[in-house]
């Protein structure tokens, strides 16, 4: 089918892709238009949340595969206390999910527009900052690196920490 490629004042929408010139890509909006992929600069996996909450972008919870659910990986929130909580780490929340319900984690790339100052932790994050999986909380990140028994597992760093338009790679 033609692929149609439309000038950047144009507004994103789901399967349509626009040049970002800032980042020297495509843009693809994706399914249920809350993500967009910068194409070949972030890996996304469309999922089923099964932590039995709802998840919310702005907390950026790291999750791990816990099975399938209607032909798609199943995520919990993932912990680096033992190496079945910490082993199937697959990324970051990408979009607010309803539990049971099916949304984006991404695993590579920026993850964009976030609080990376390290408030949500209680921790004070910097510009290169390697984040963690914390041991102690399903799903939370920490700057602080792990001590055994704690497994080290590197989640992301910090690129840009600010209150609402930080980014973590």
């Amino acid at each position: 089918f033609p692929v149609t490629i439309f000038t950047p004042t144009q507004a994103g929408a789901v399967g349509r892709l626009i040049w970002n010139d800032q980042e020297g890509t495509l843009n693809l909006g994706l399914k249920g238009g809350n993500v967009t992929l910068h194409i070949g600069e972030q890996e996304y996996a469309r999922v089923v949340n099964g932590t039995g909450v709802n998840v919310l972008k702005a907390n950026y919870q790291a999750v791990k595969i816990i099975g399938a659910q209607g032909q798609r990986l199943q995520v919990g929130l993932a912990k680096a206390d033992n190496d079945a909580n910490s082993k199937d780490t697959l990324g970051l929340i990408a979009e607010n999910i309803n539990s049971n319900n099916q949304g984006f984690v991404i695993s590579n790339g920026l993850l964009e527009n976030i609080d990376t100052t390290g408030d949500l932790q209680g921790e004070t994050w910097s510009d290169g900052d390697t984040l963690y999986l914390s041991g102690t909380t399903f799903g939370r990140l920490t700057n602080i690196k792990p001590i055994a028994p704690i497994h080290t597992v590197i989640v992301g760093f910090v690129v840009y920490a600010h209150q609402n338009q930080g980014k973590i790679f």
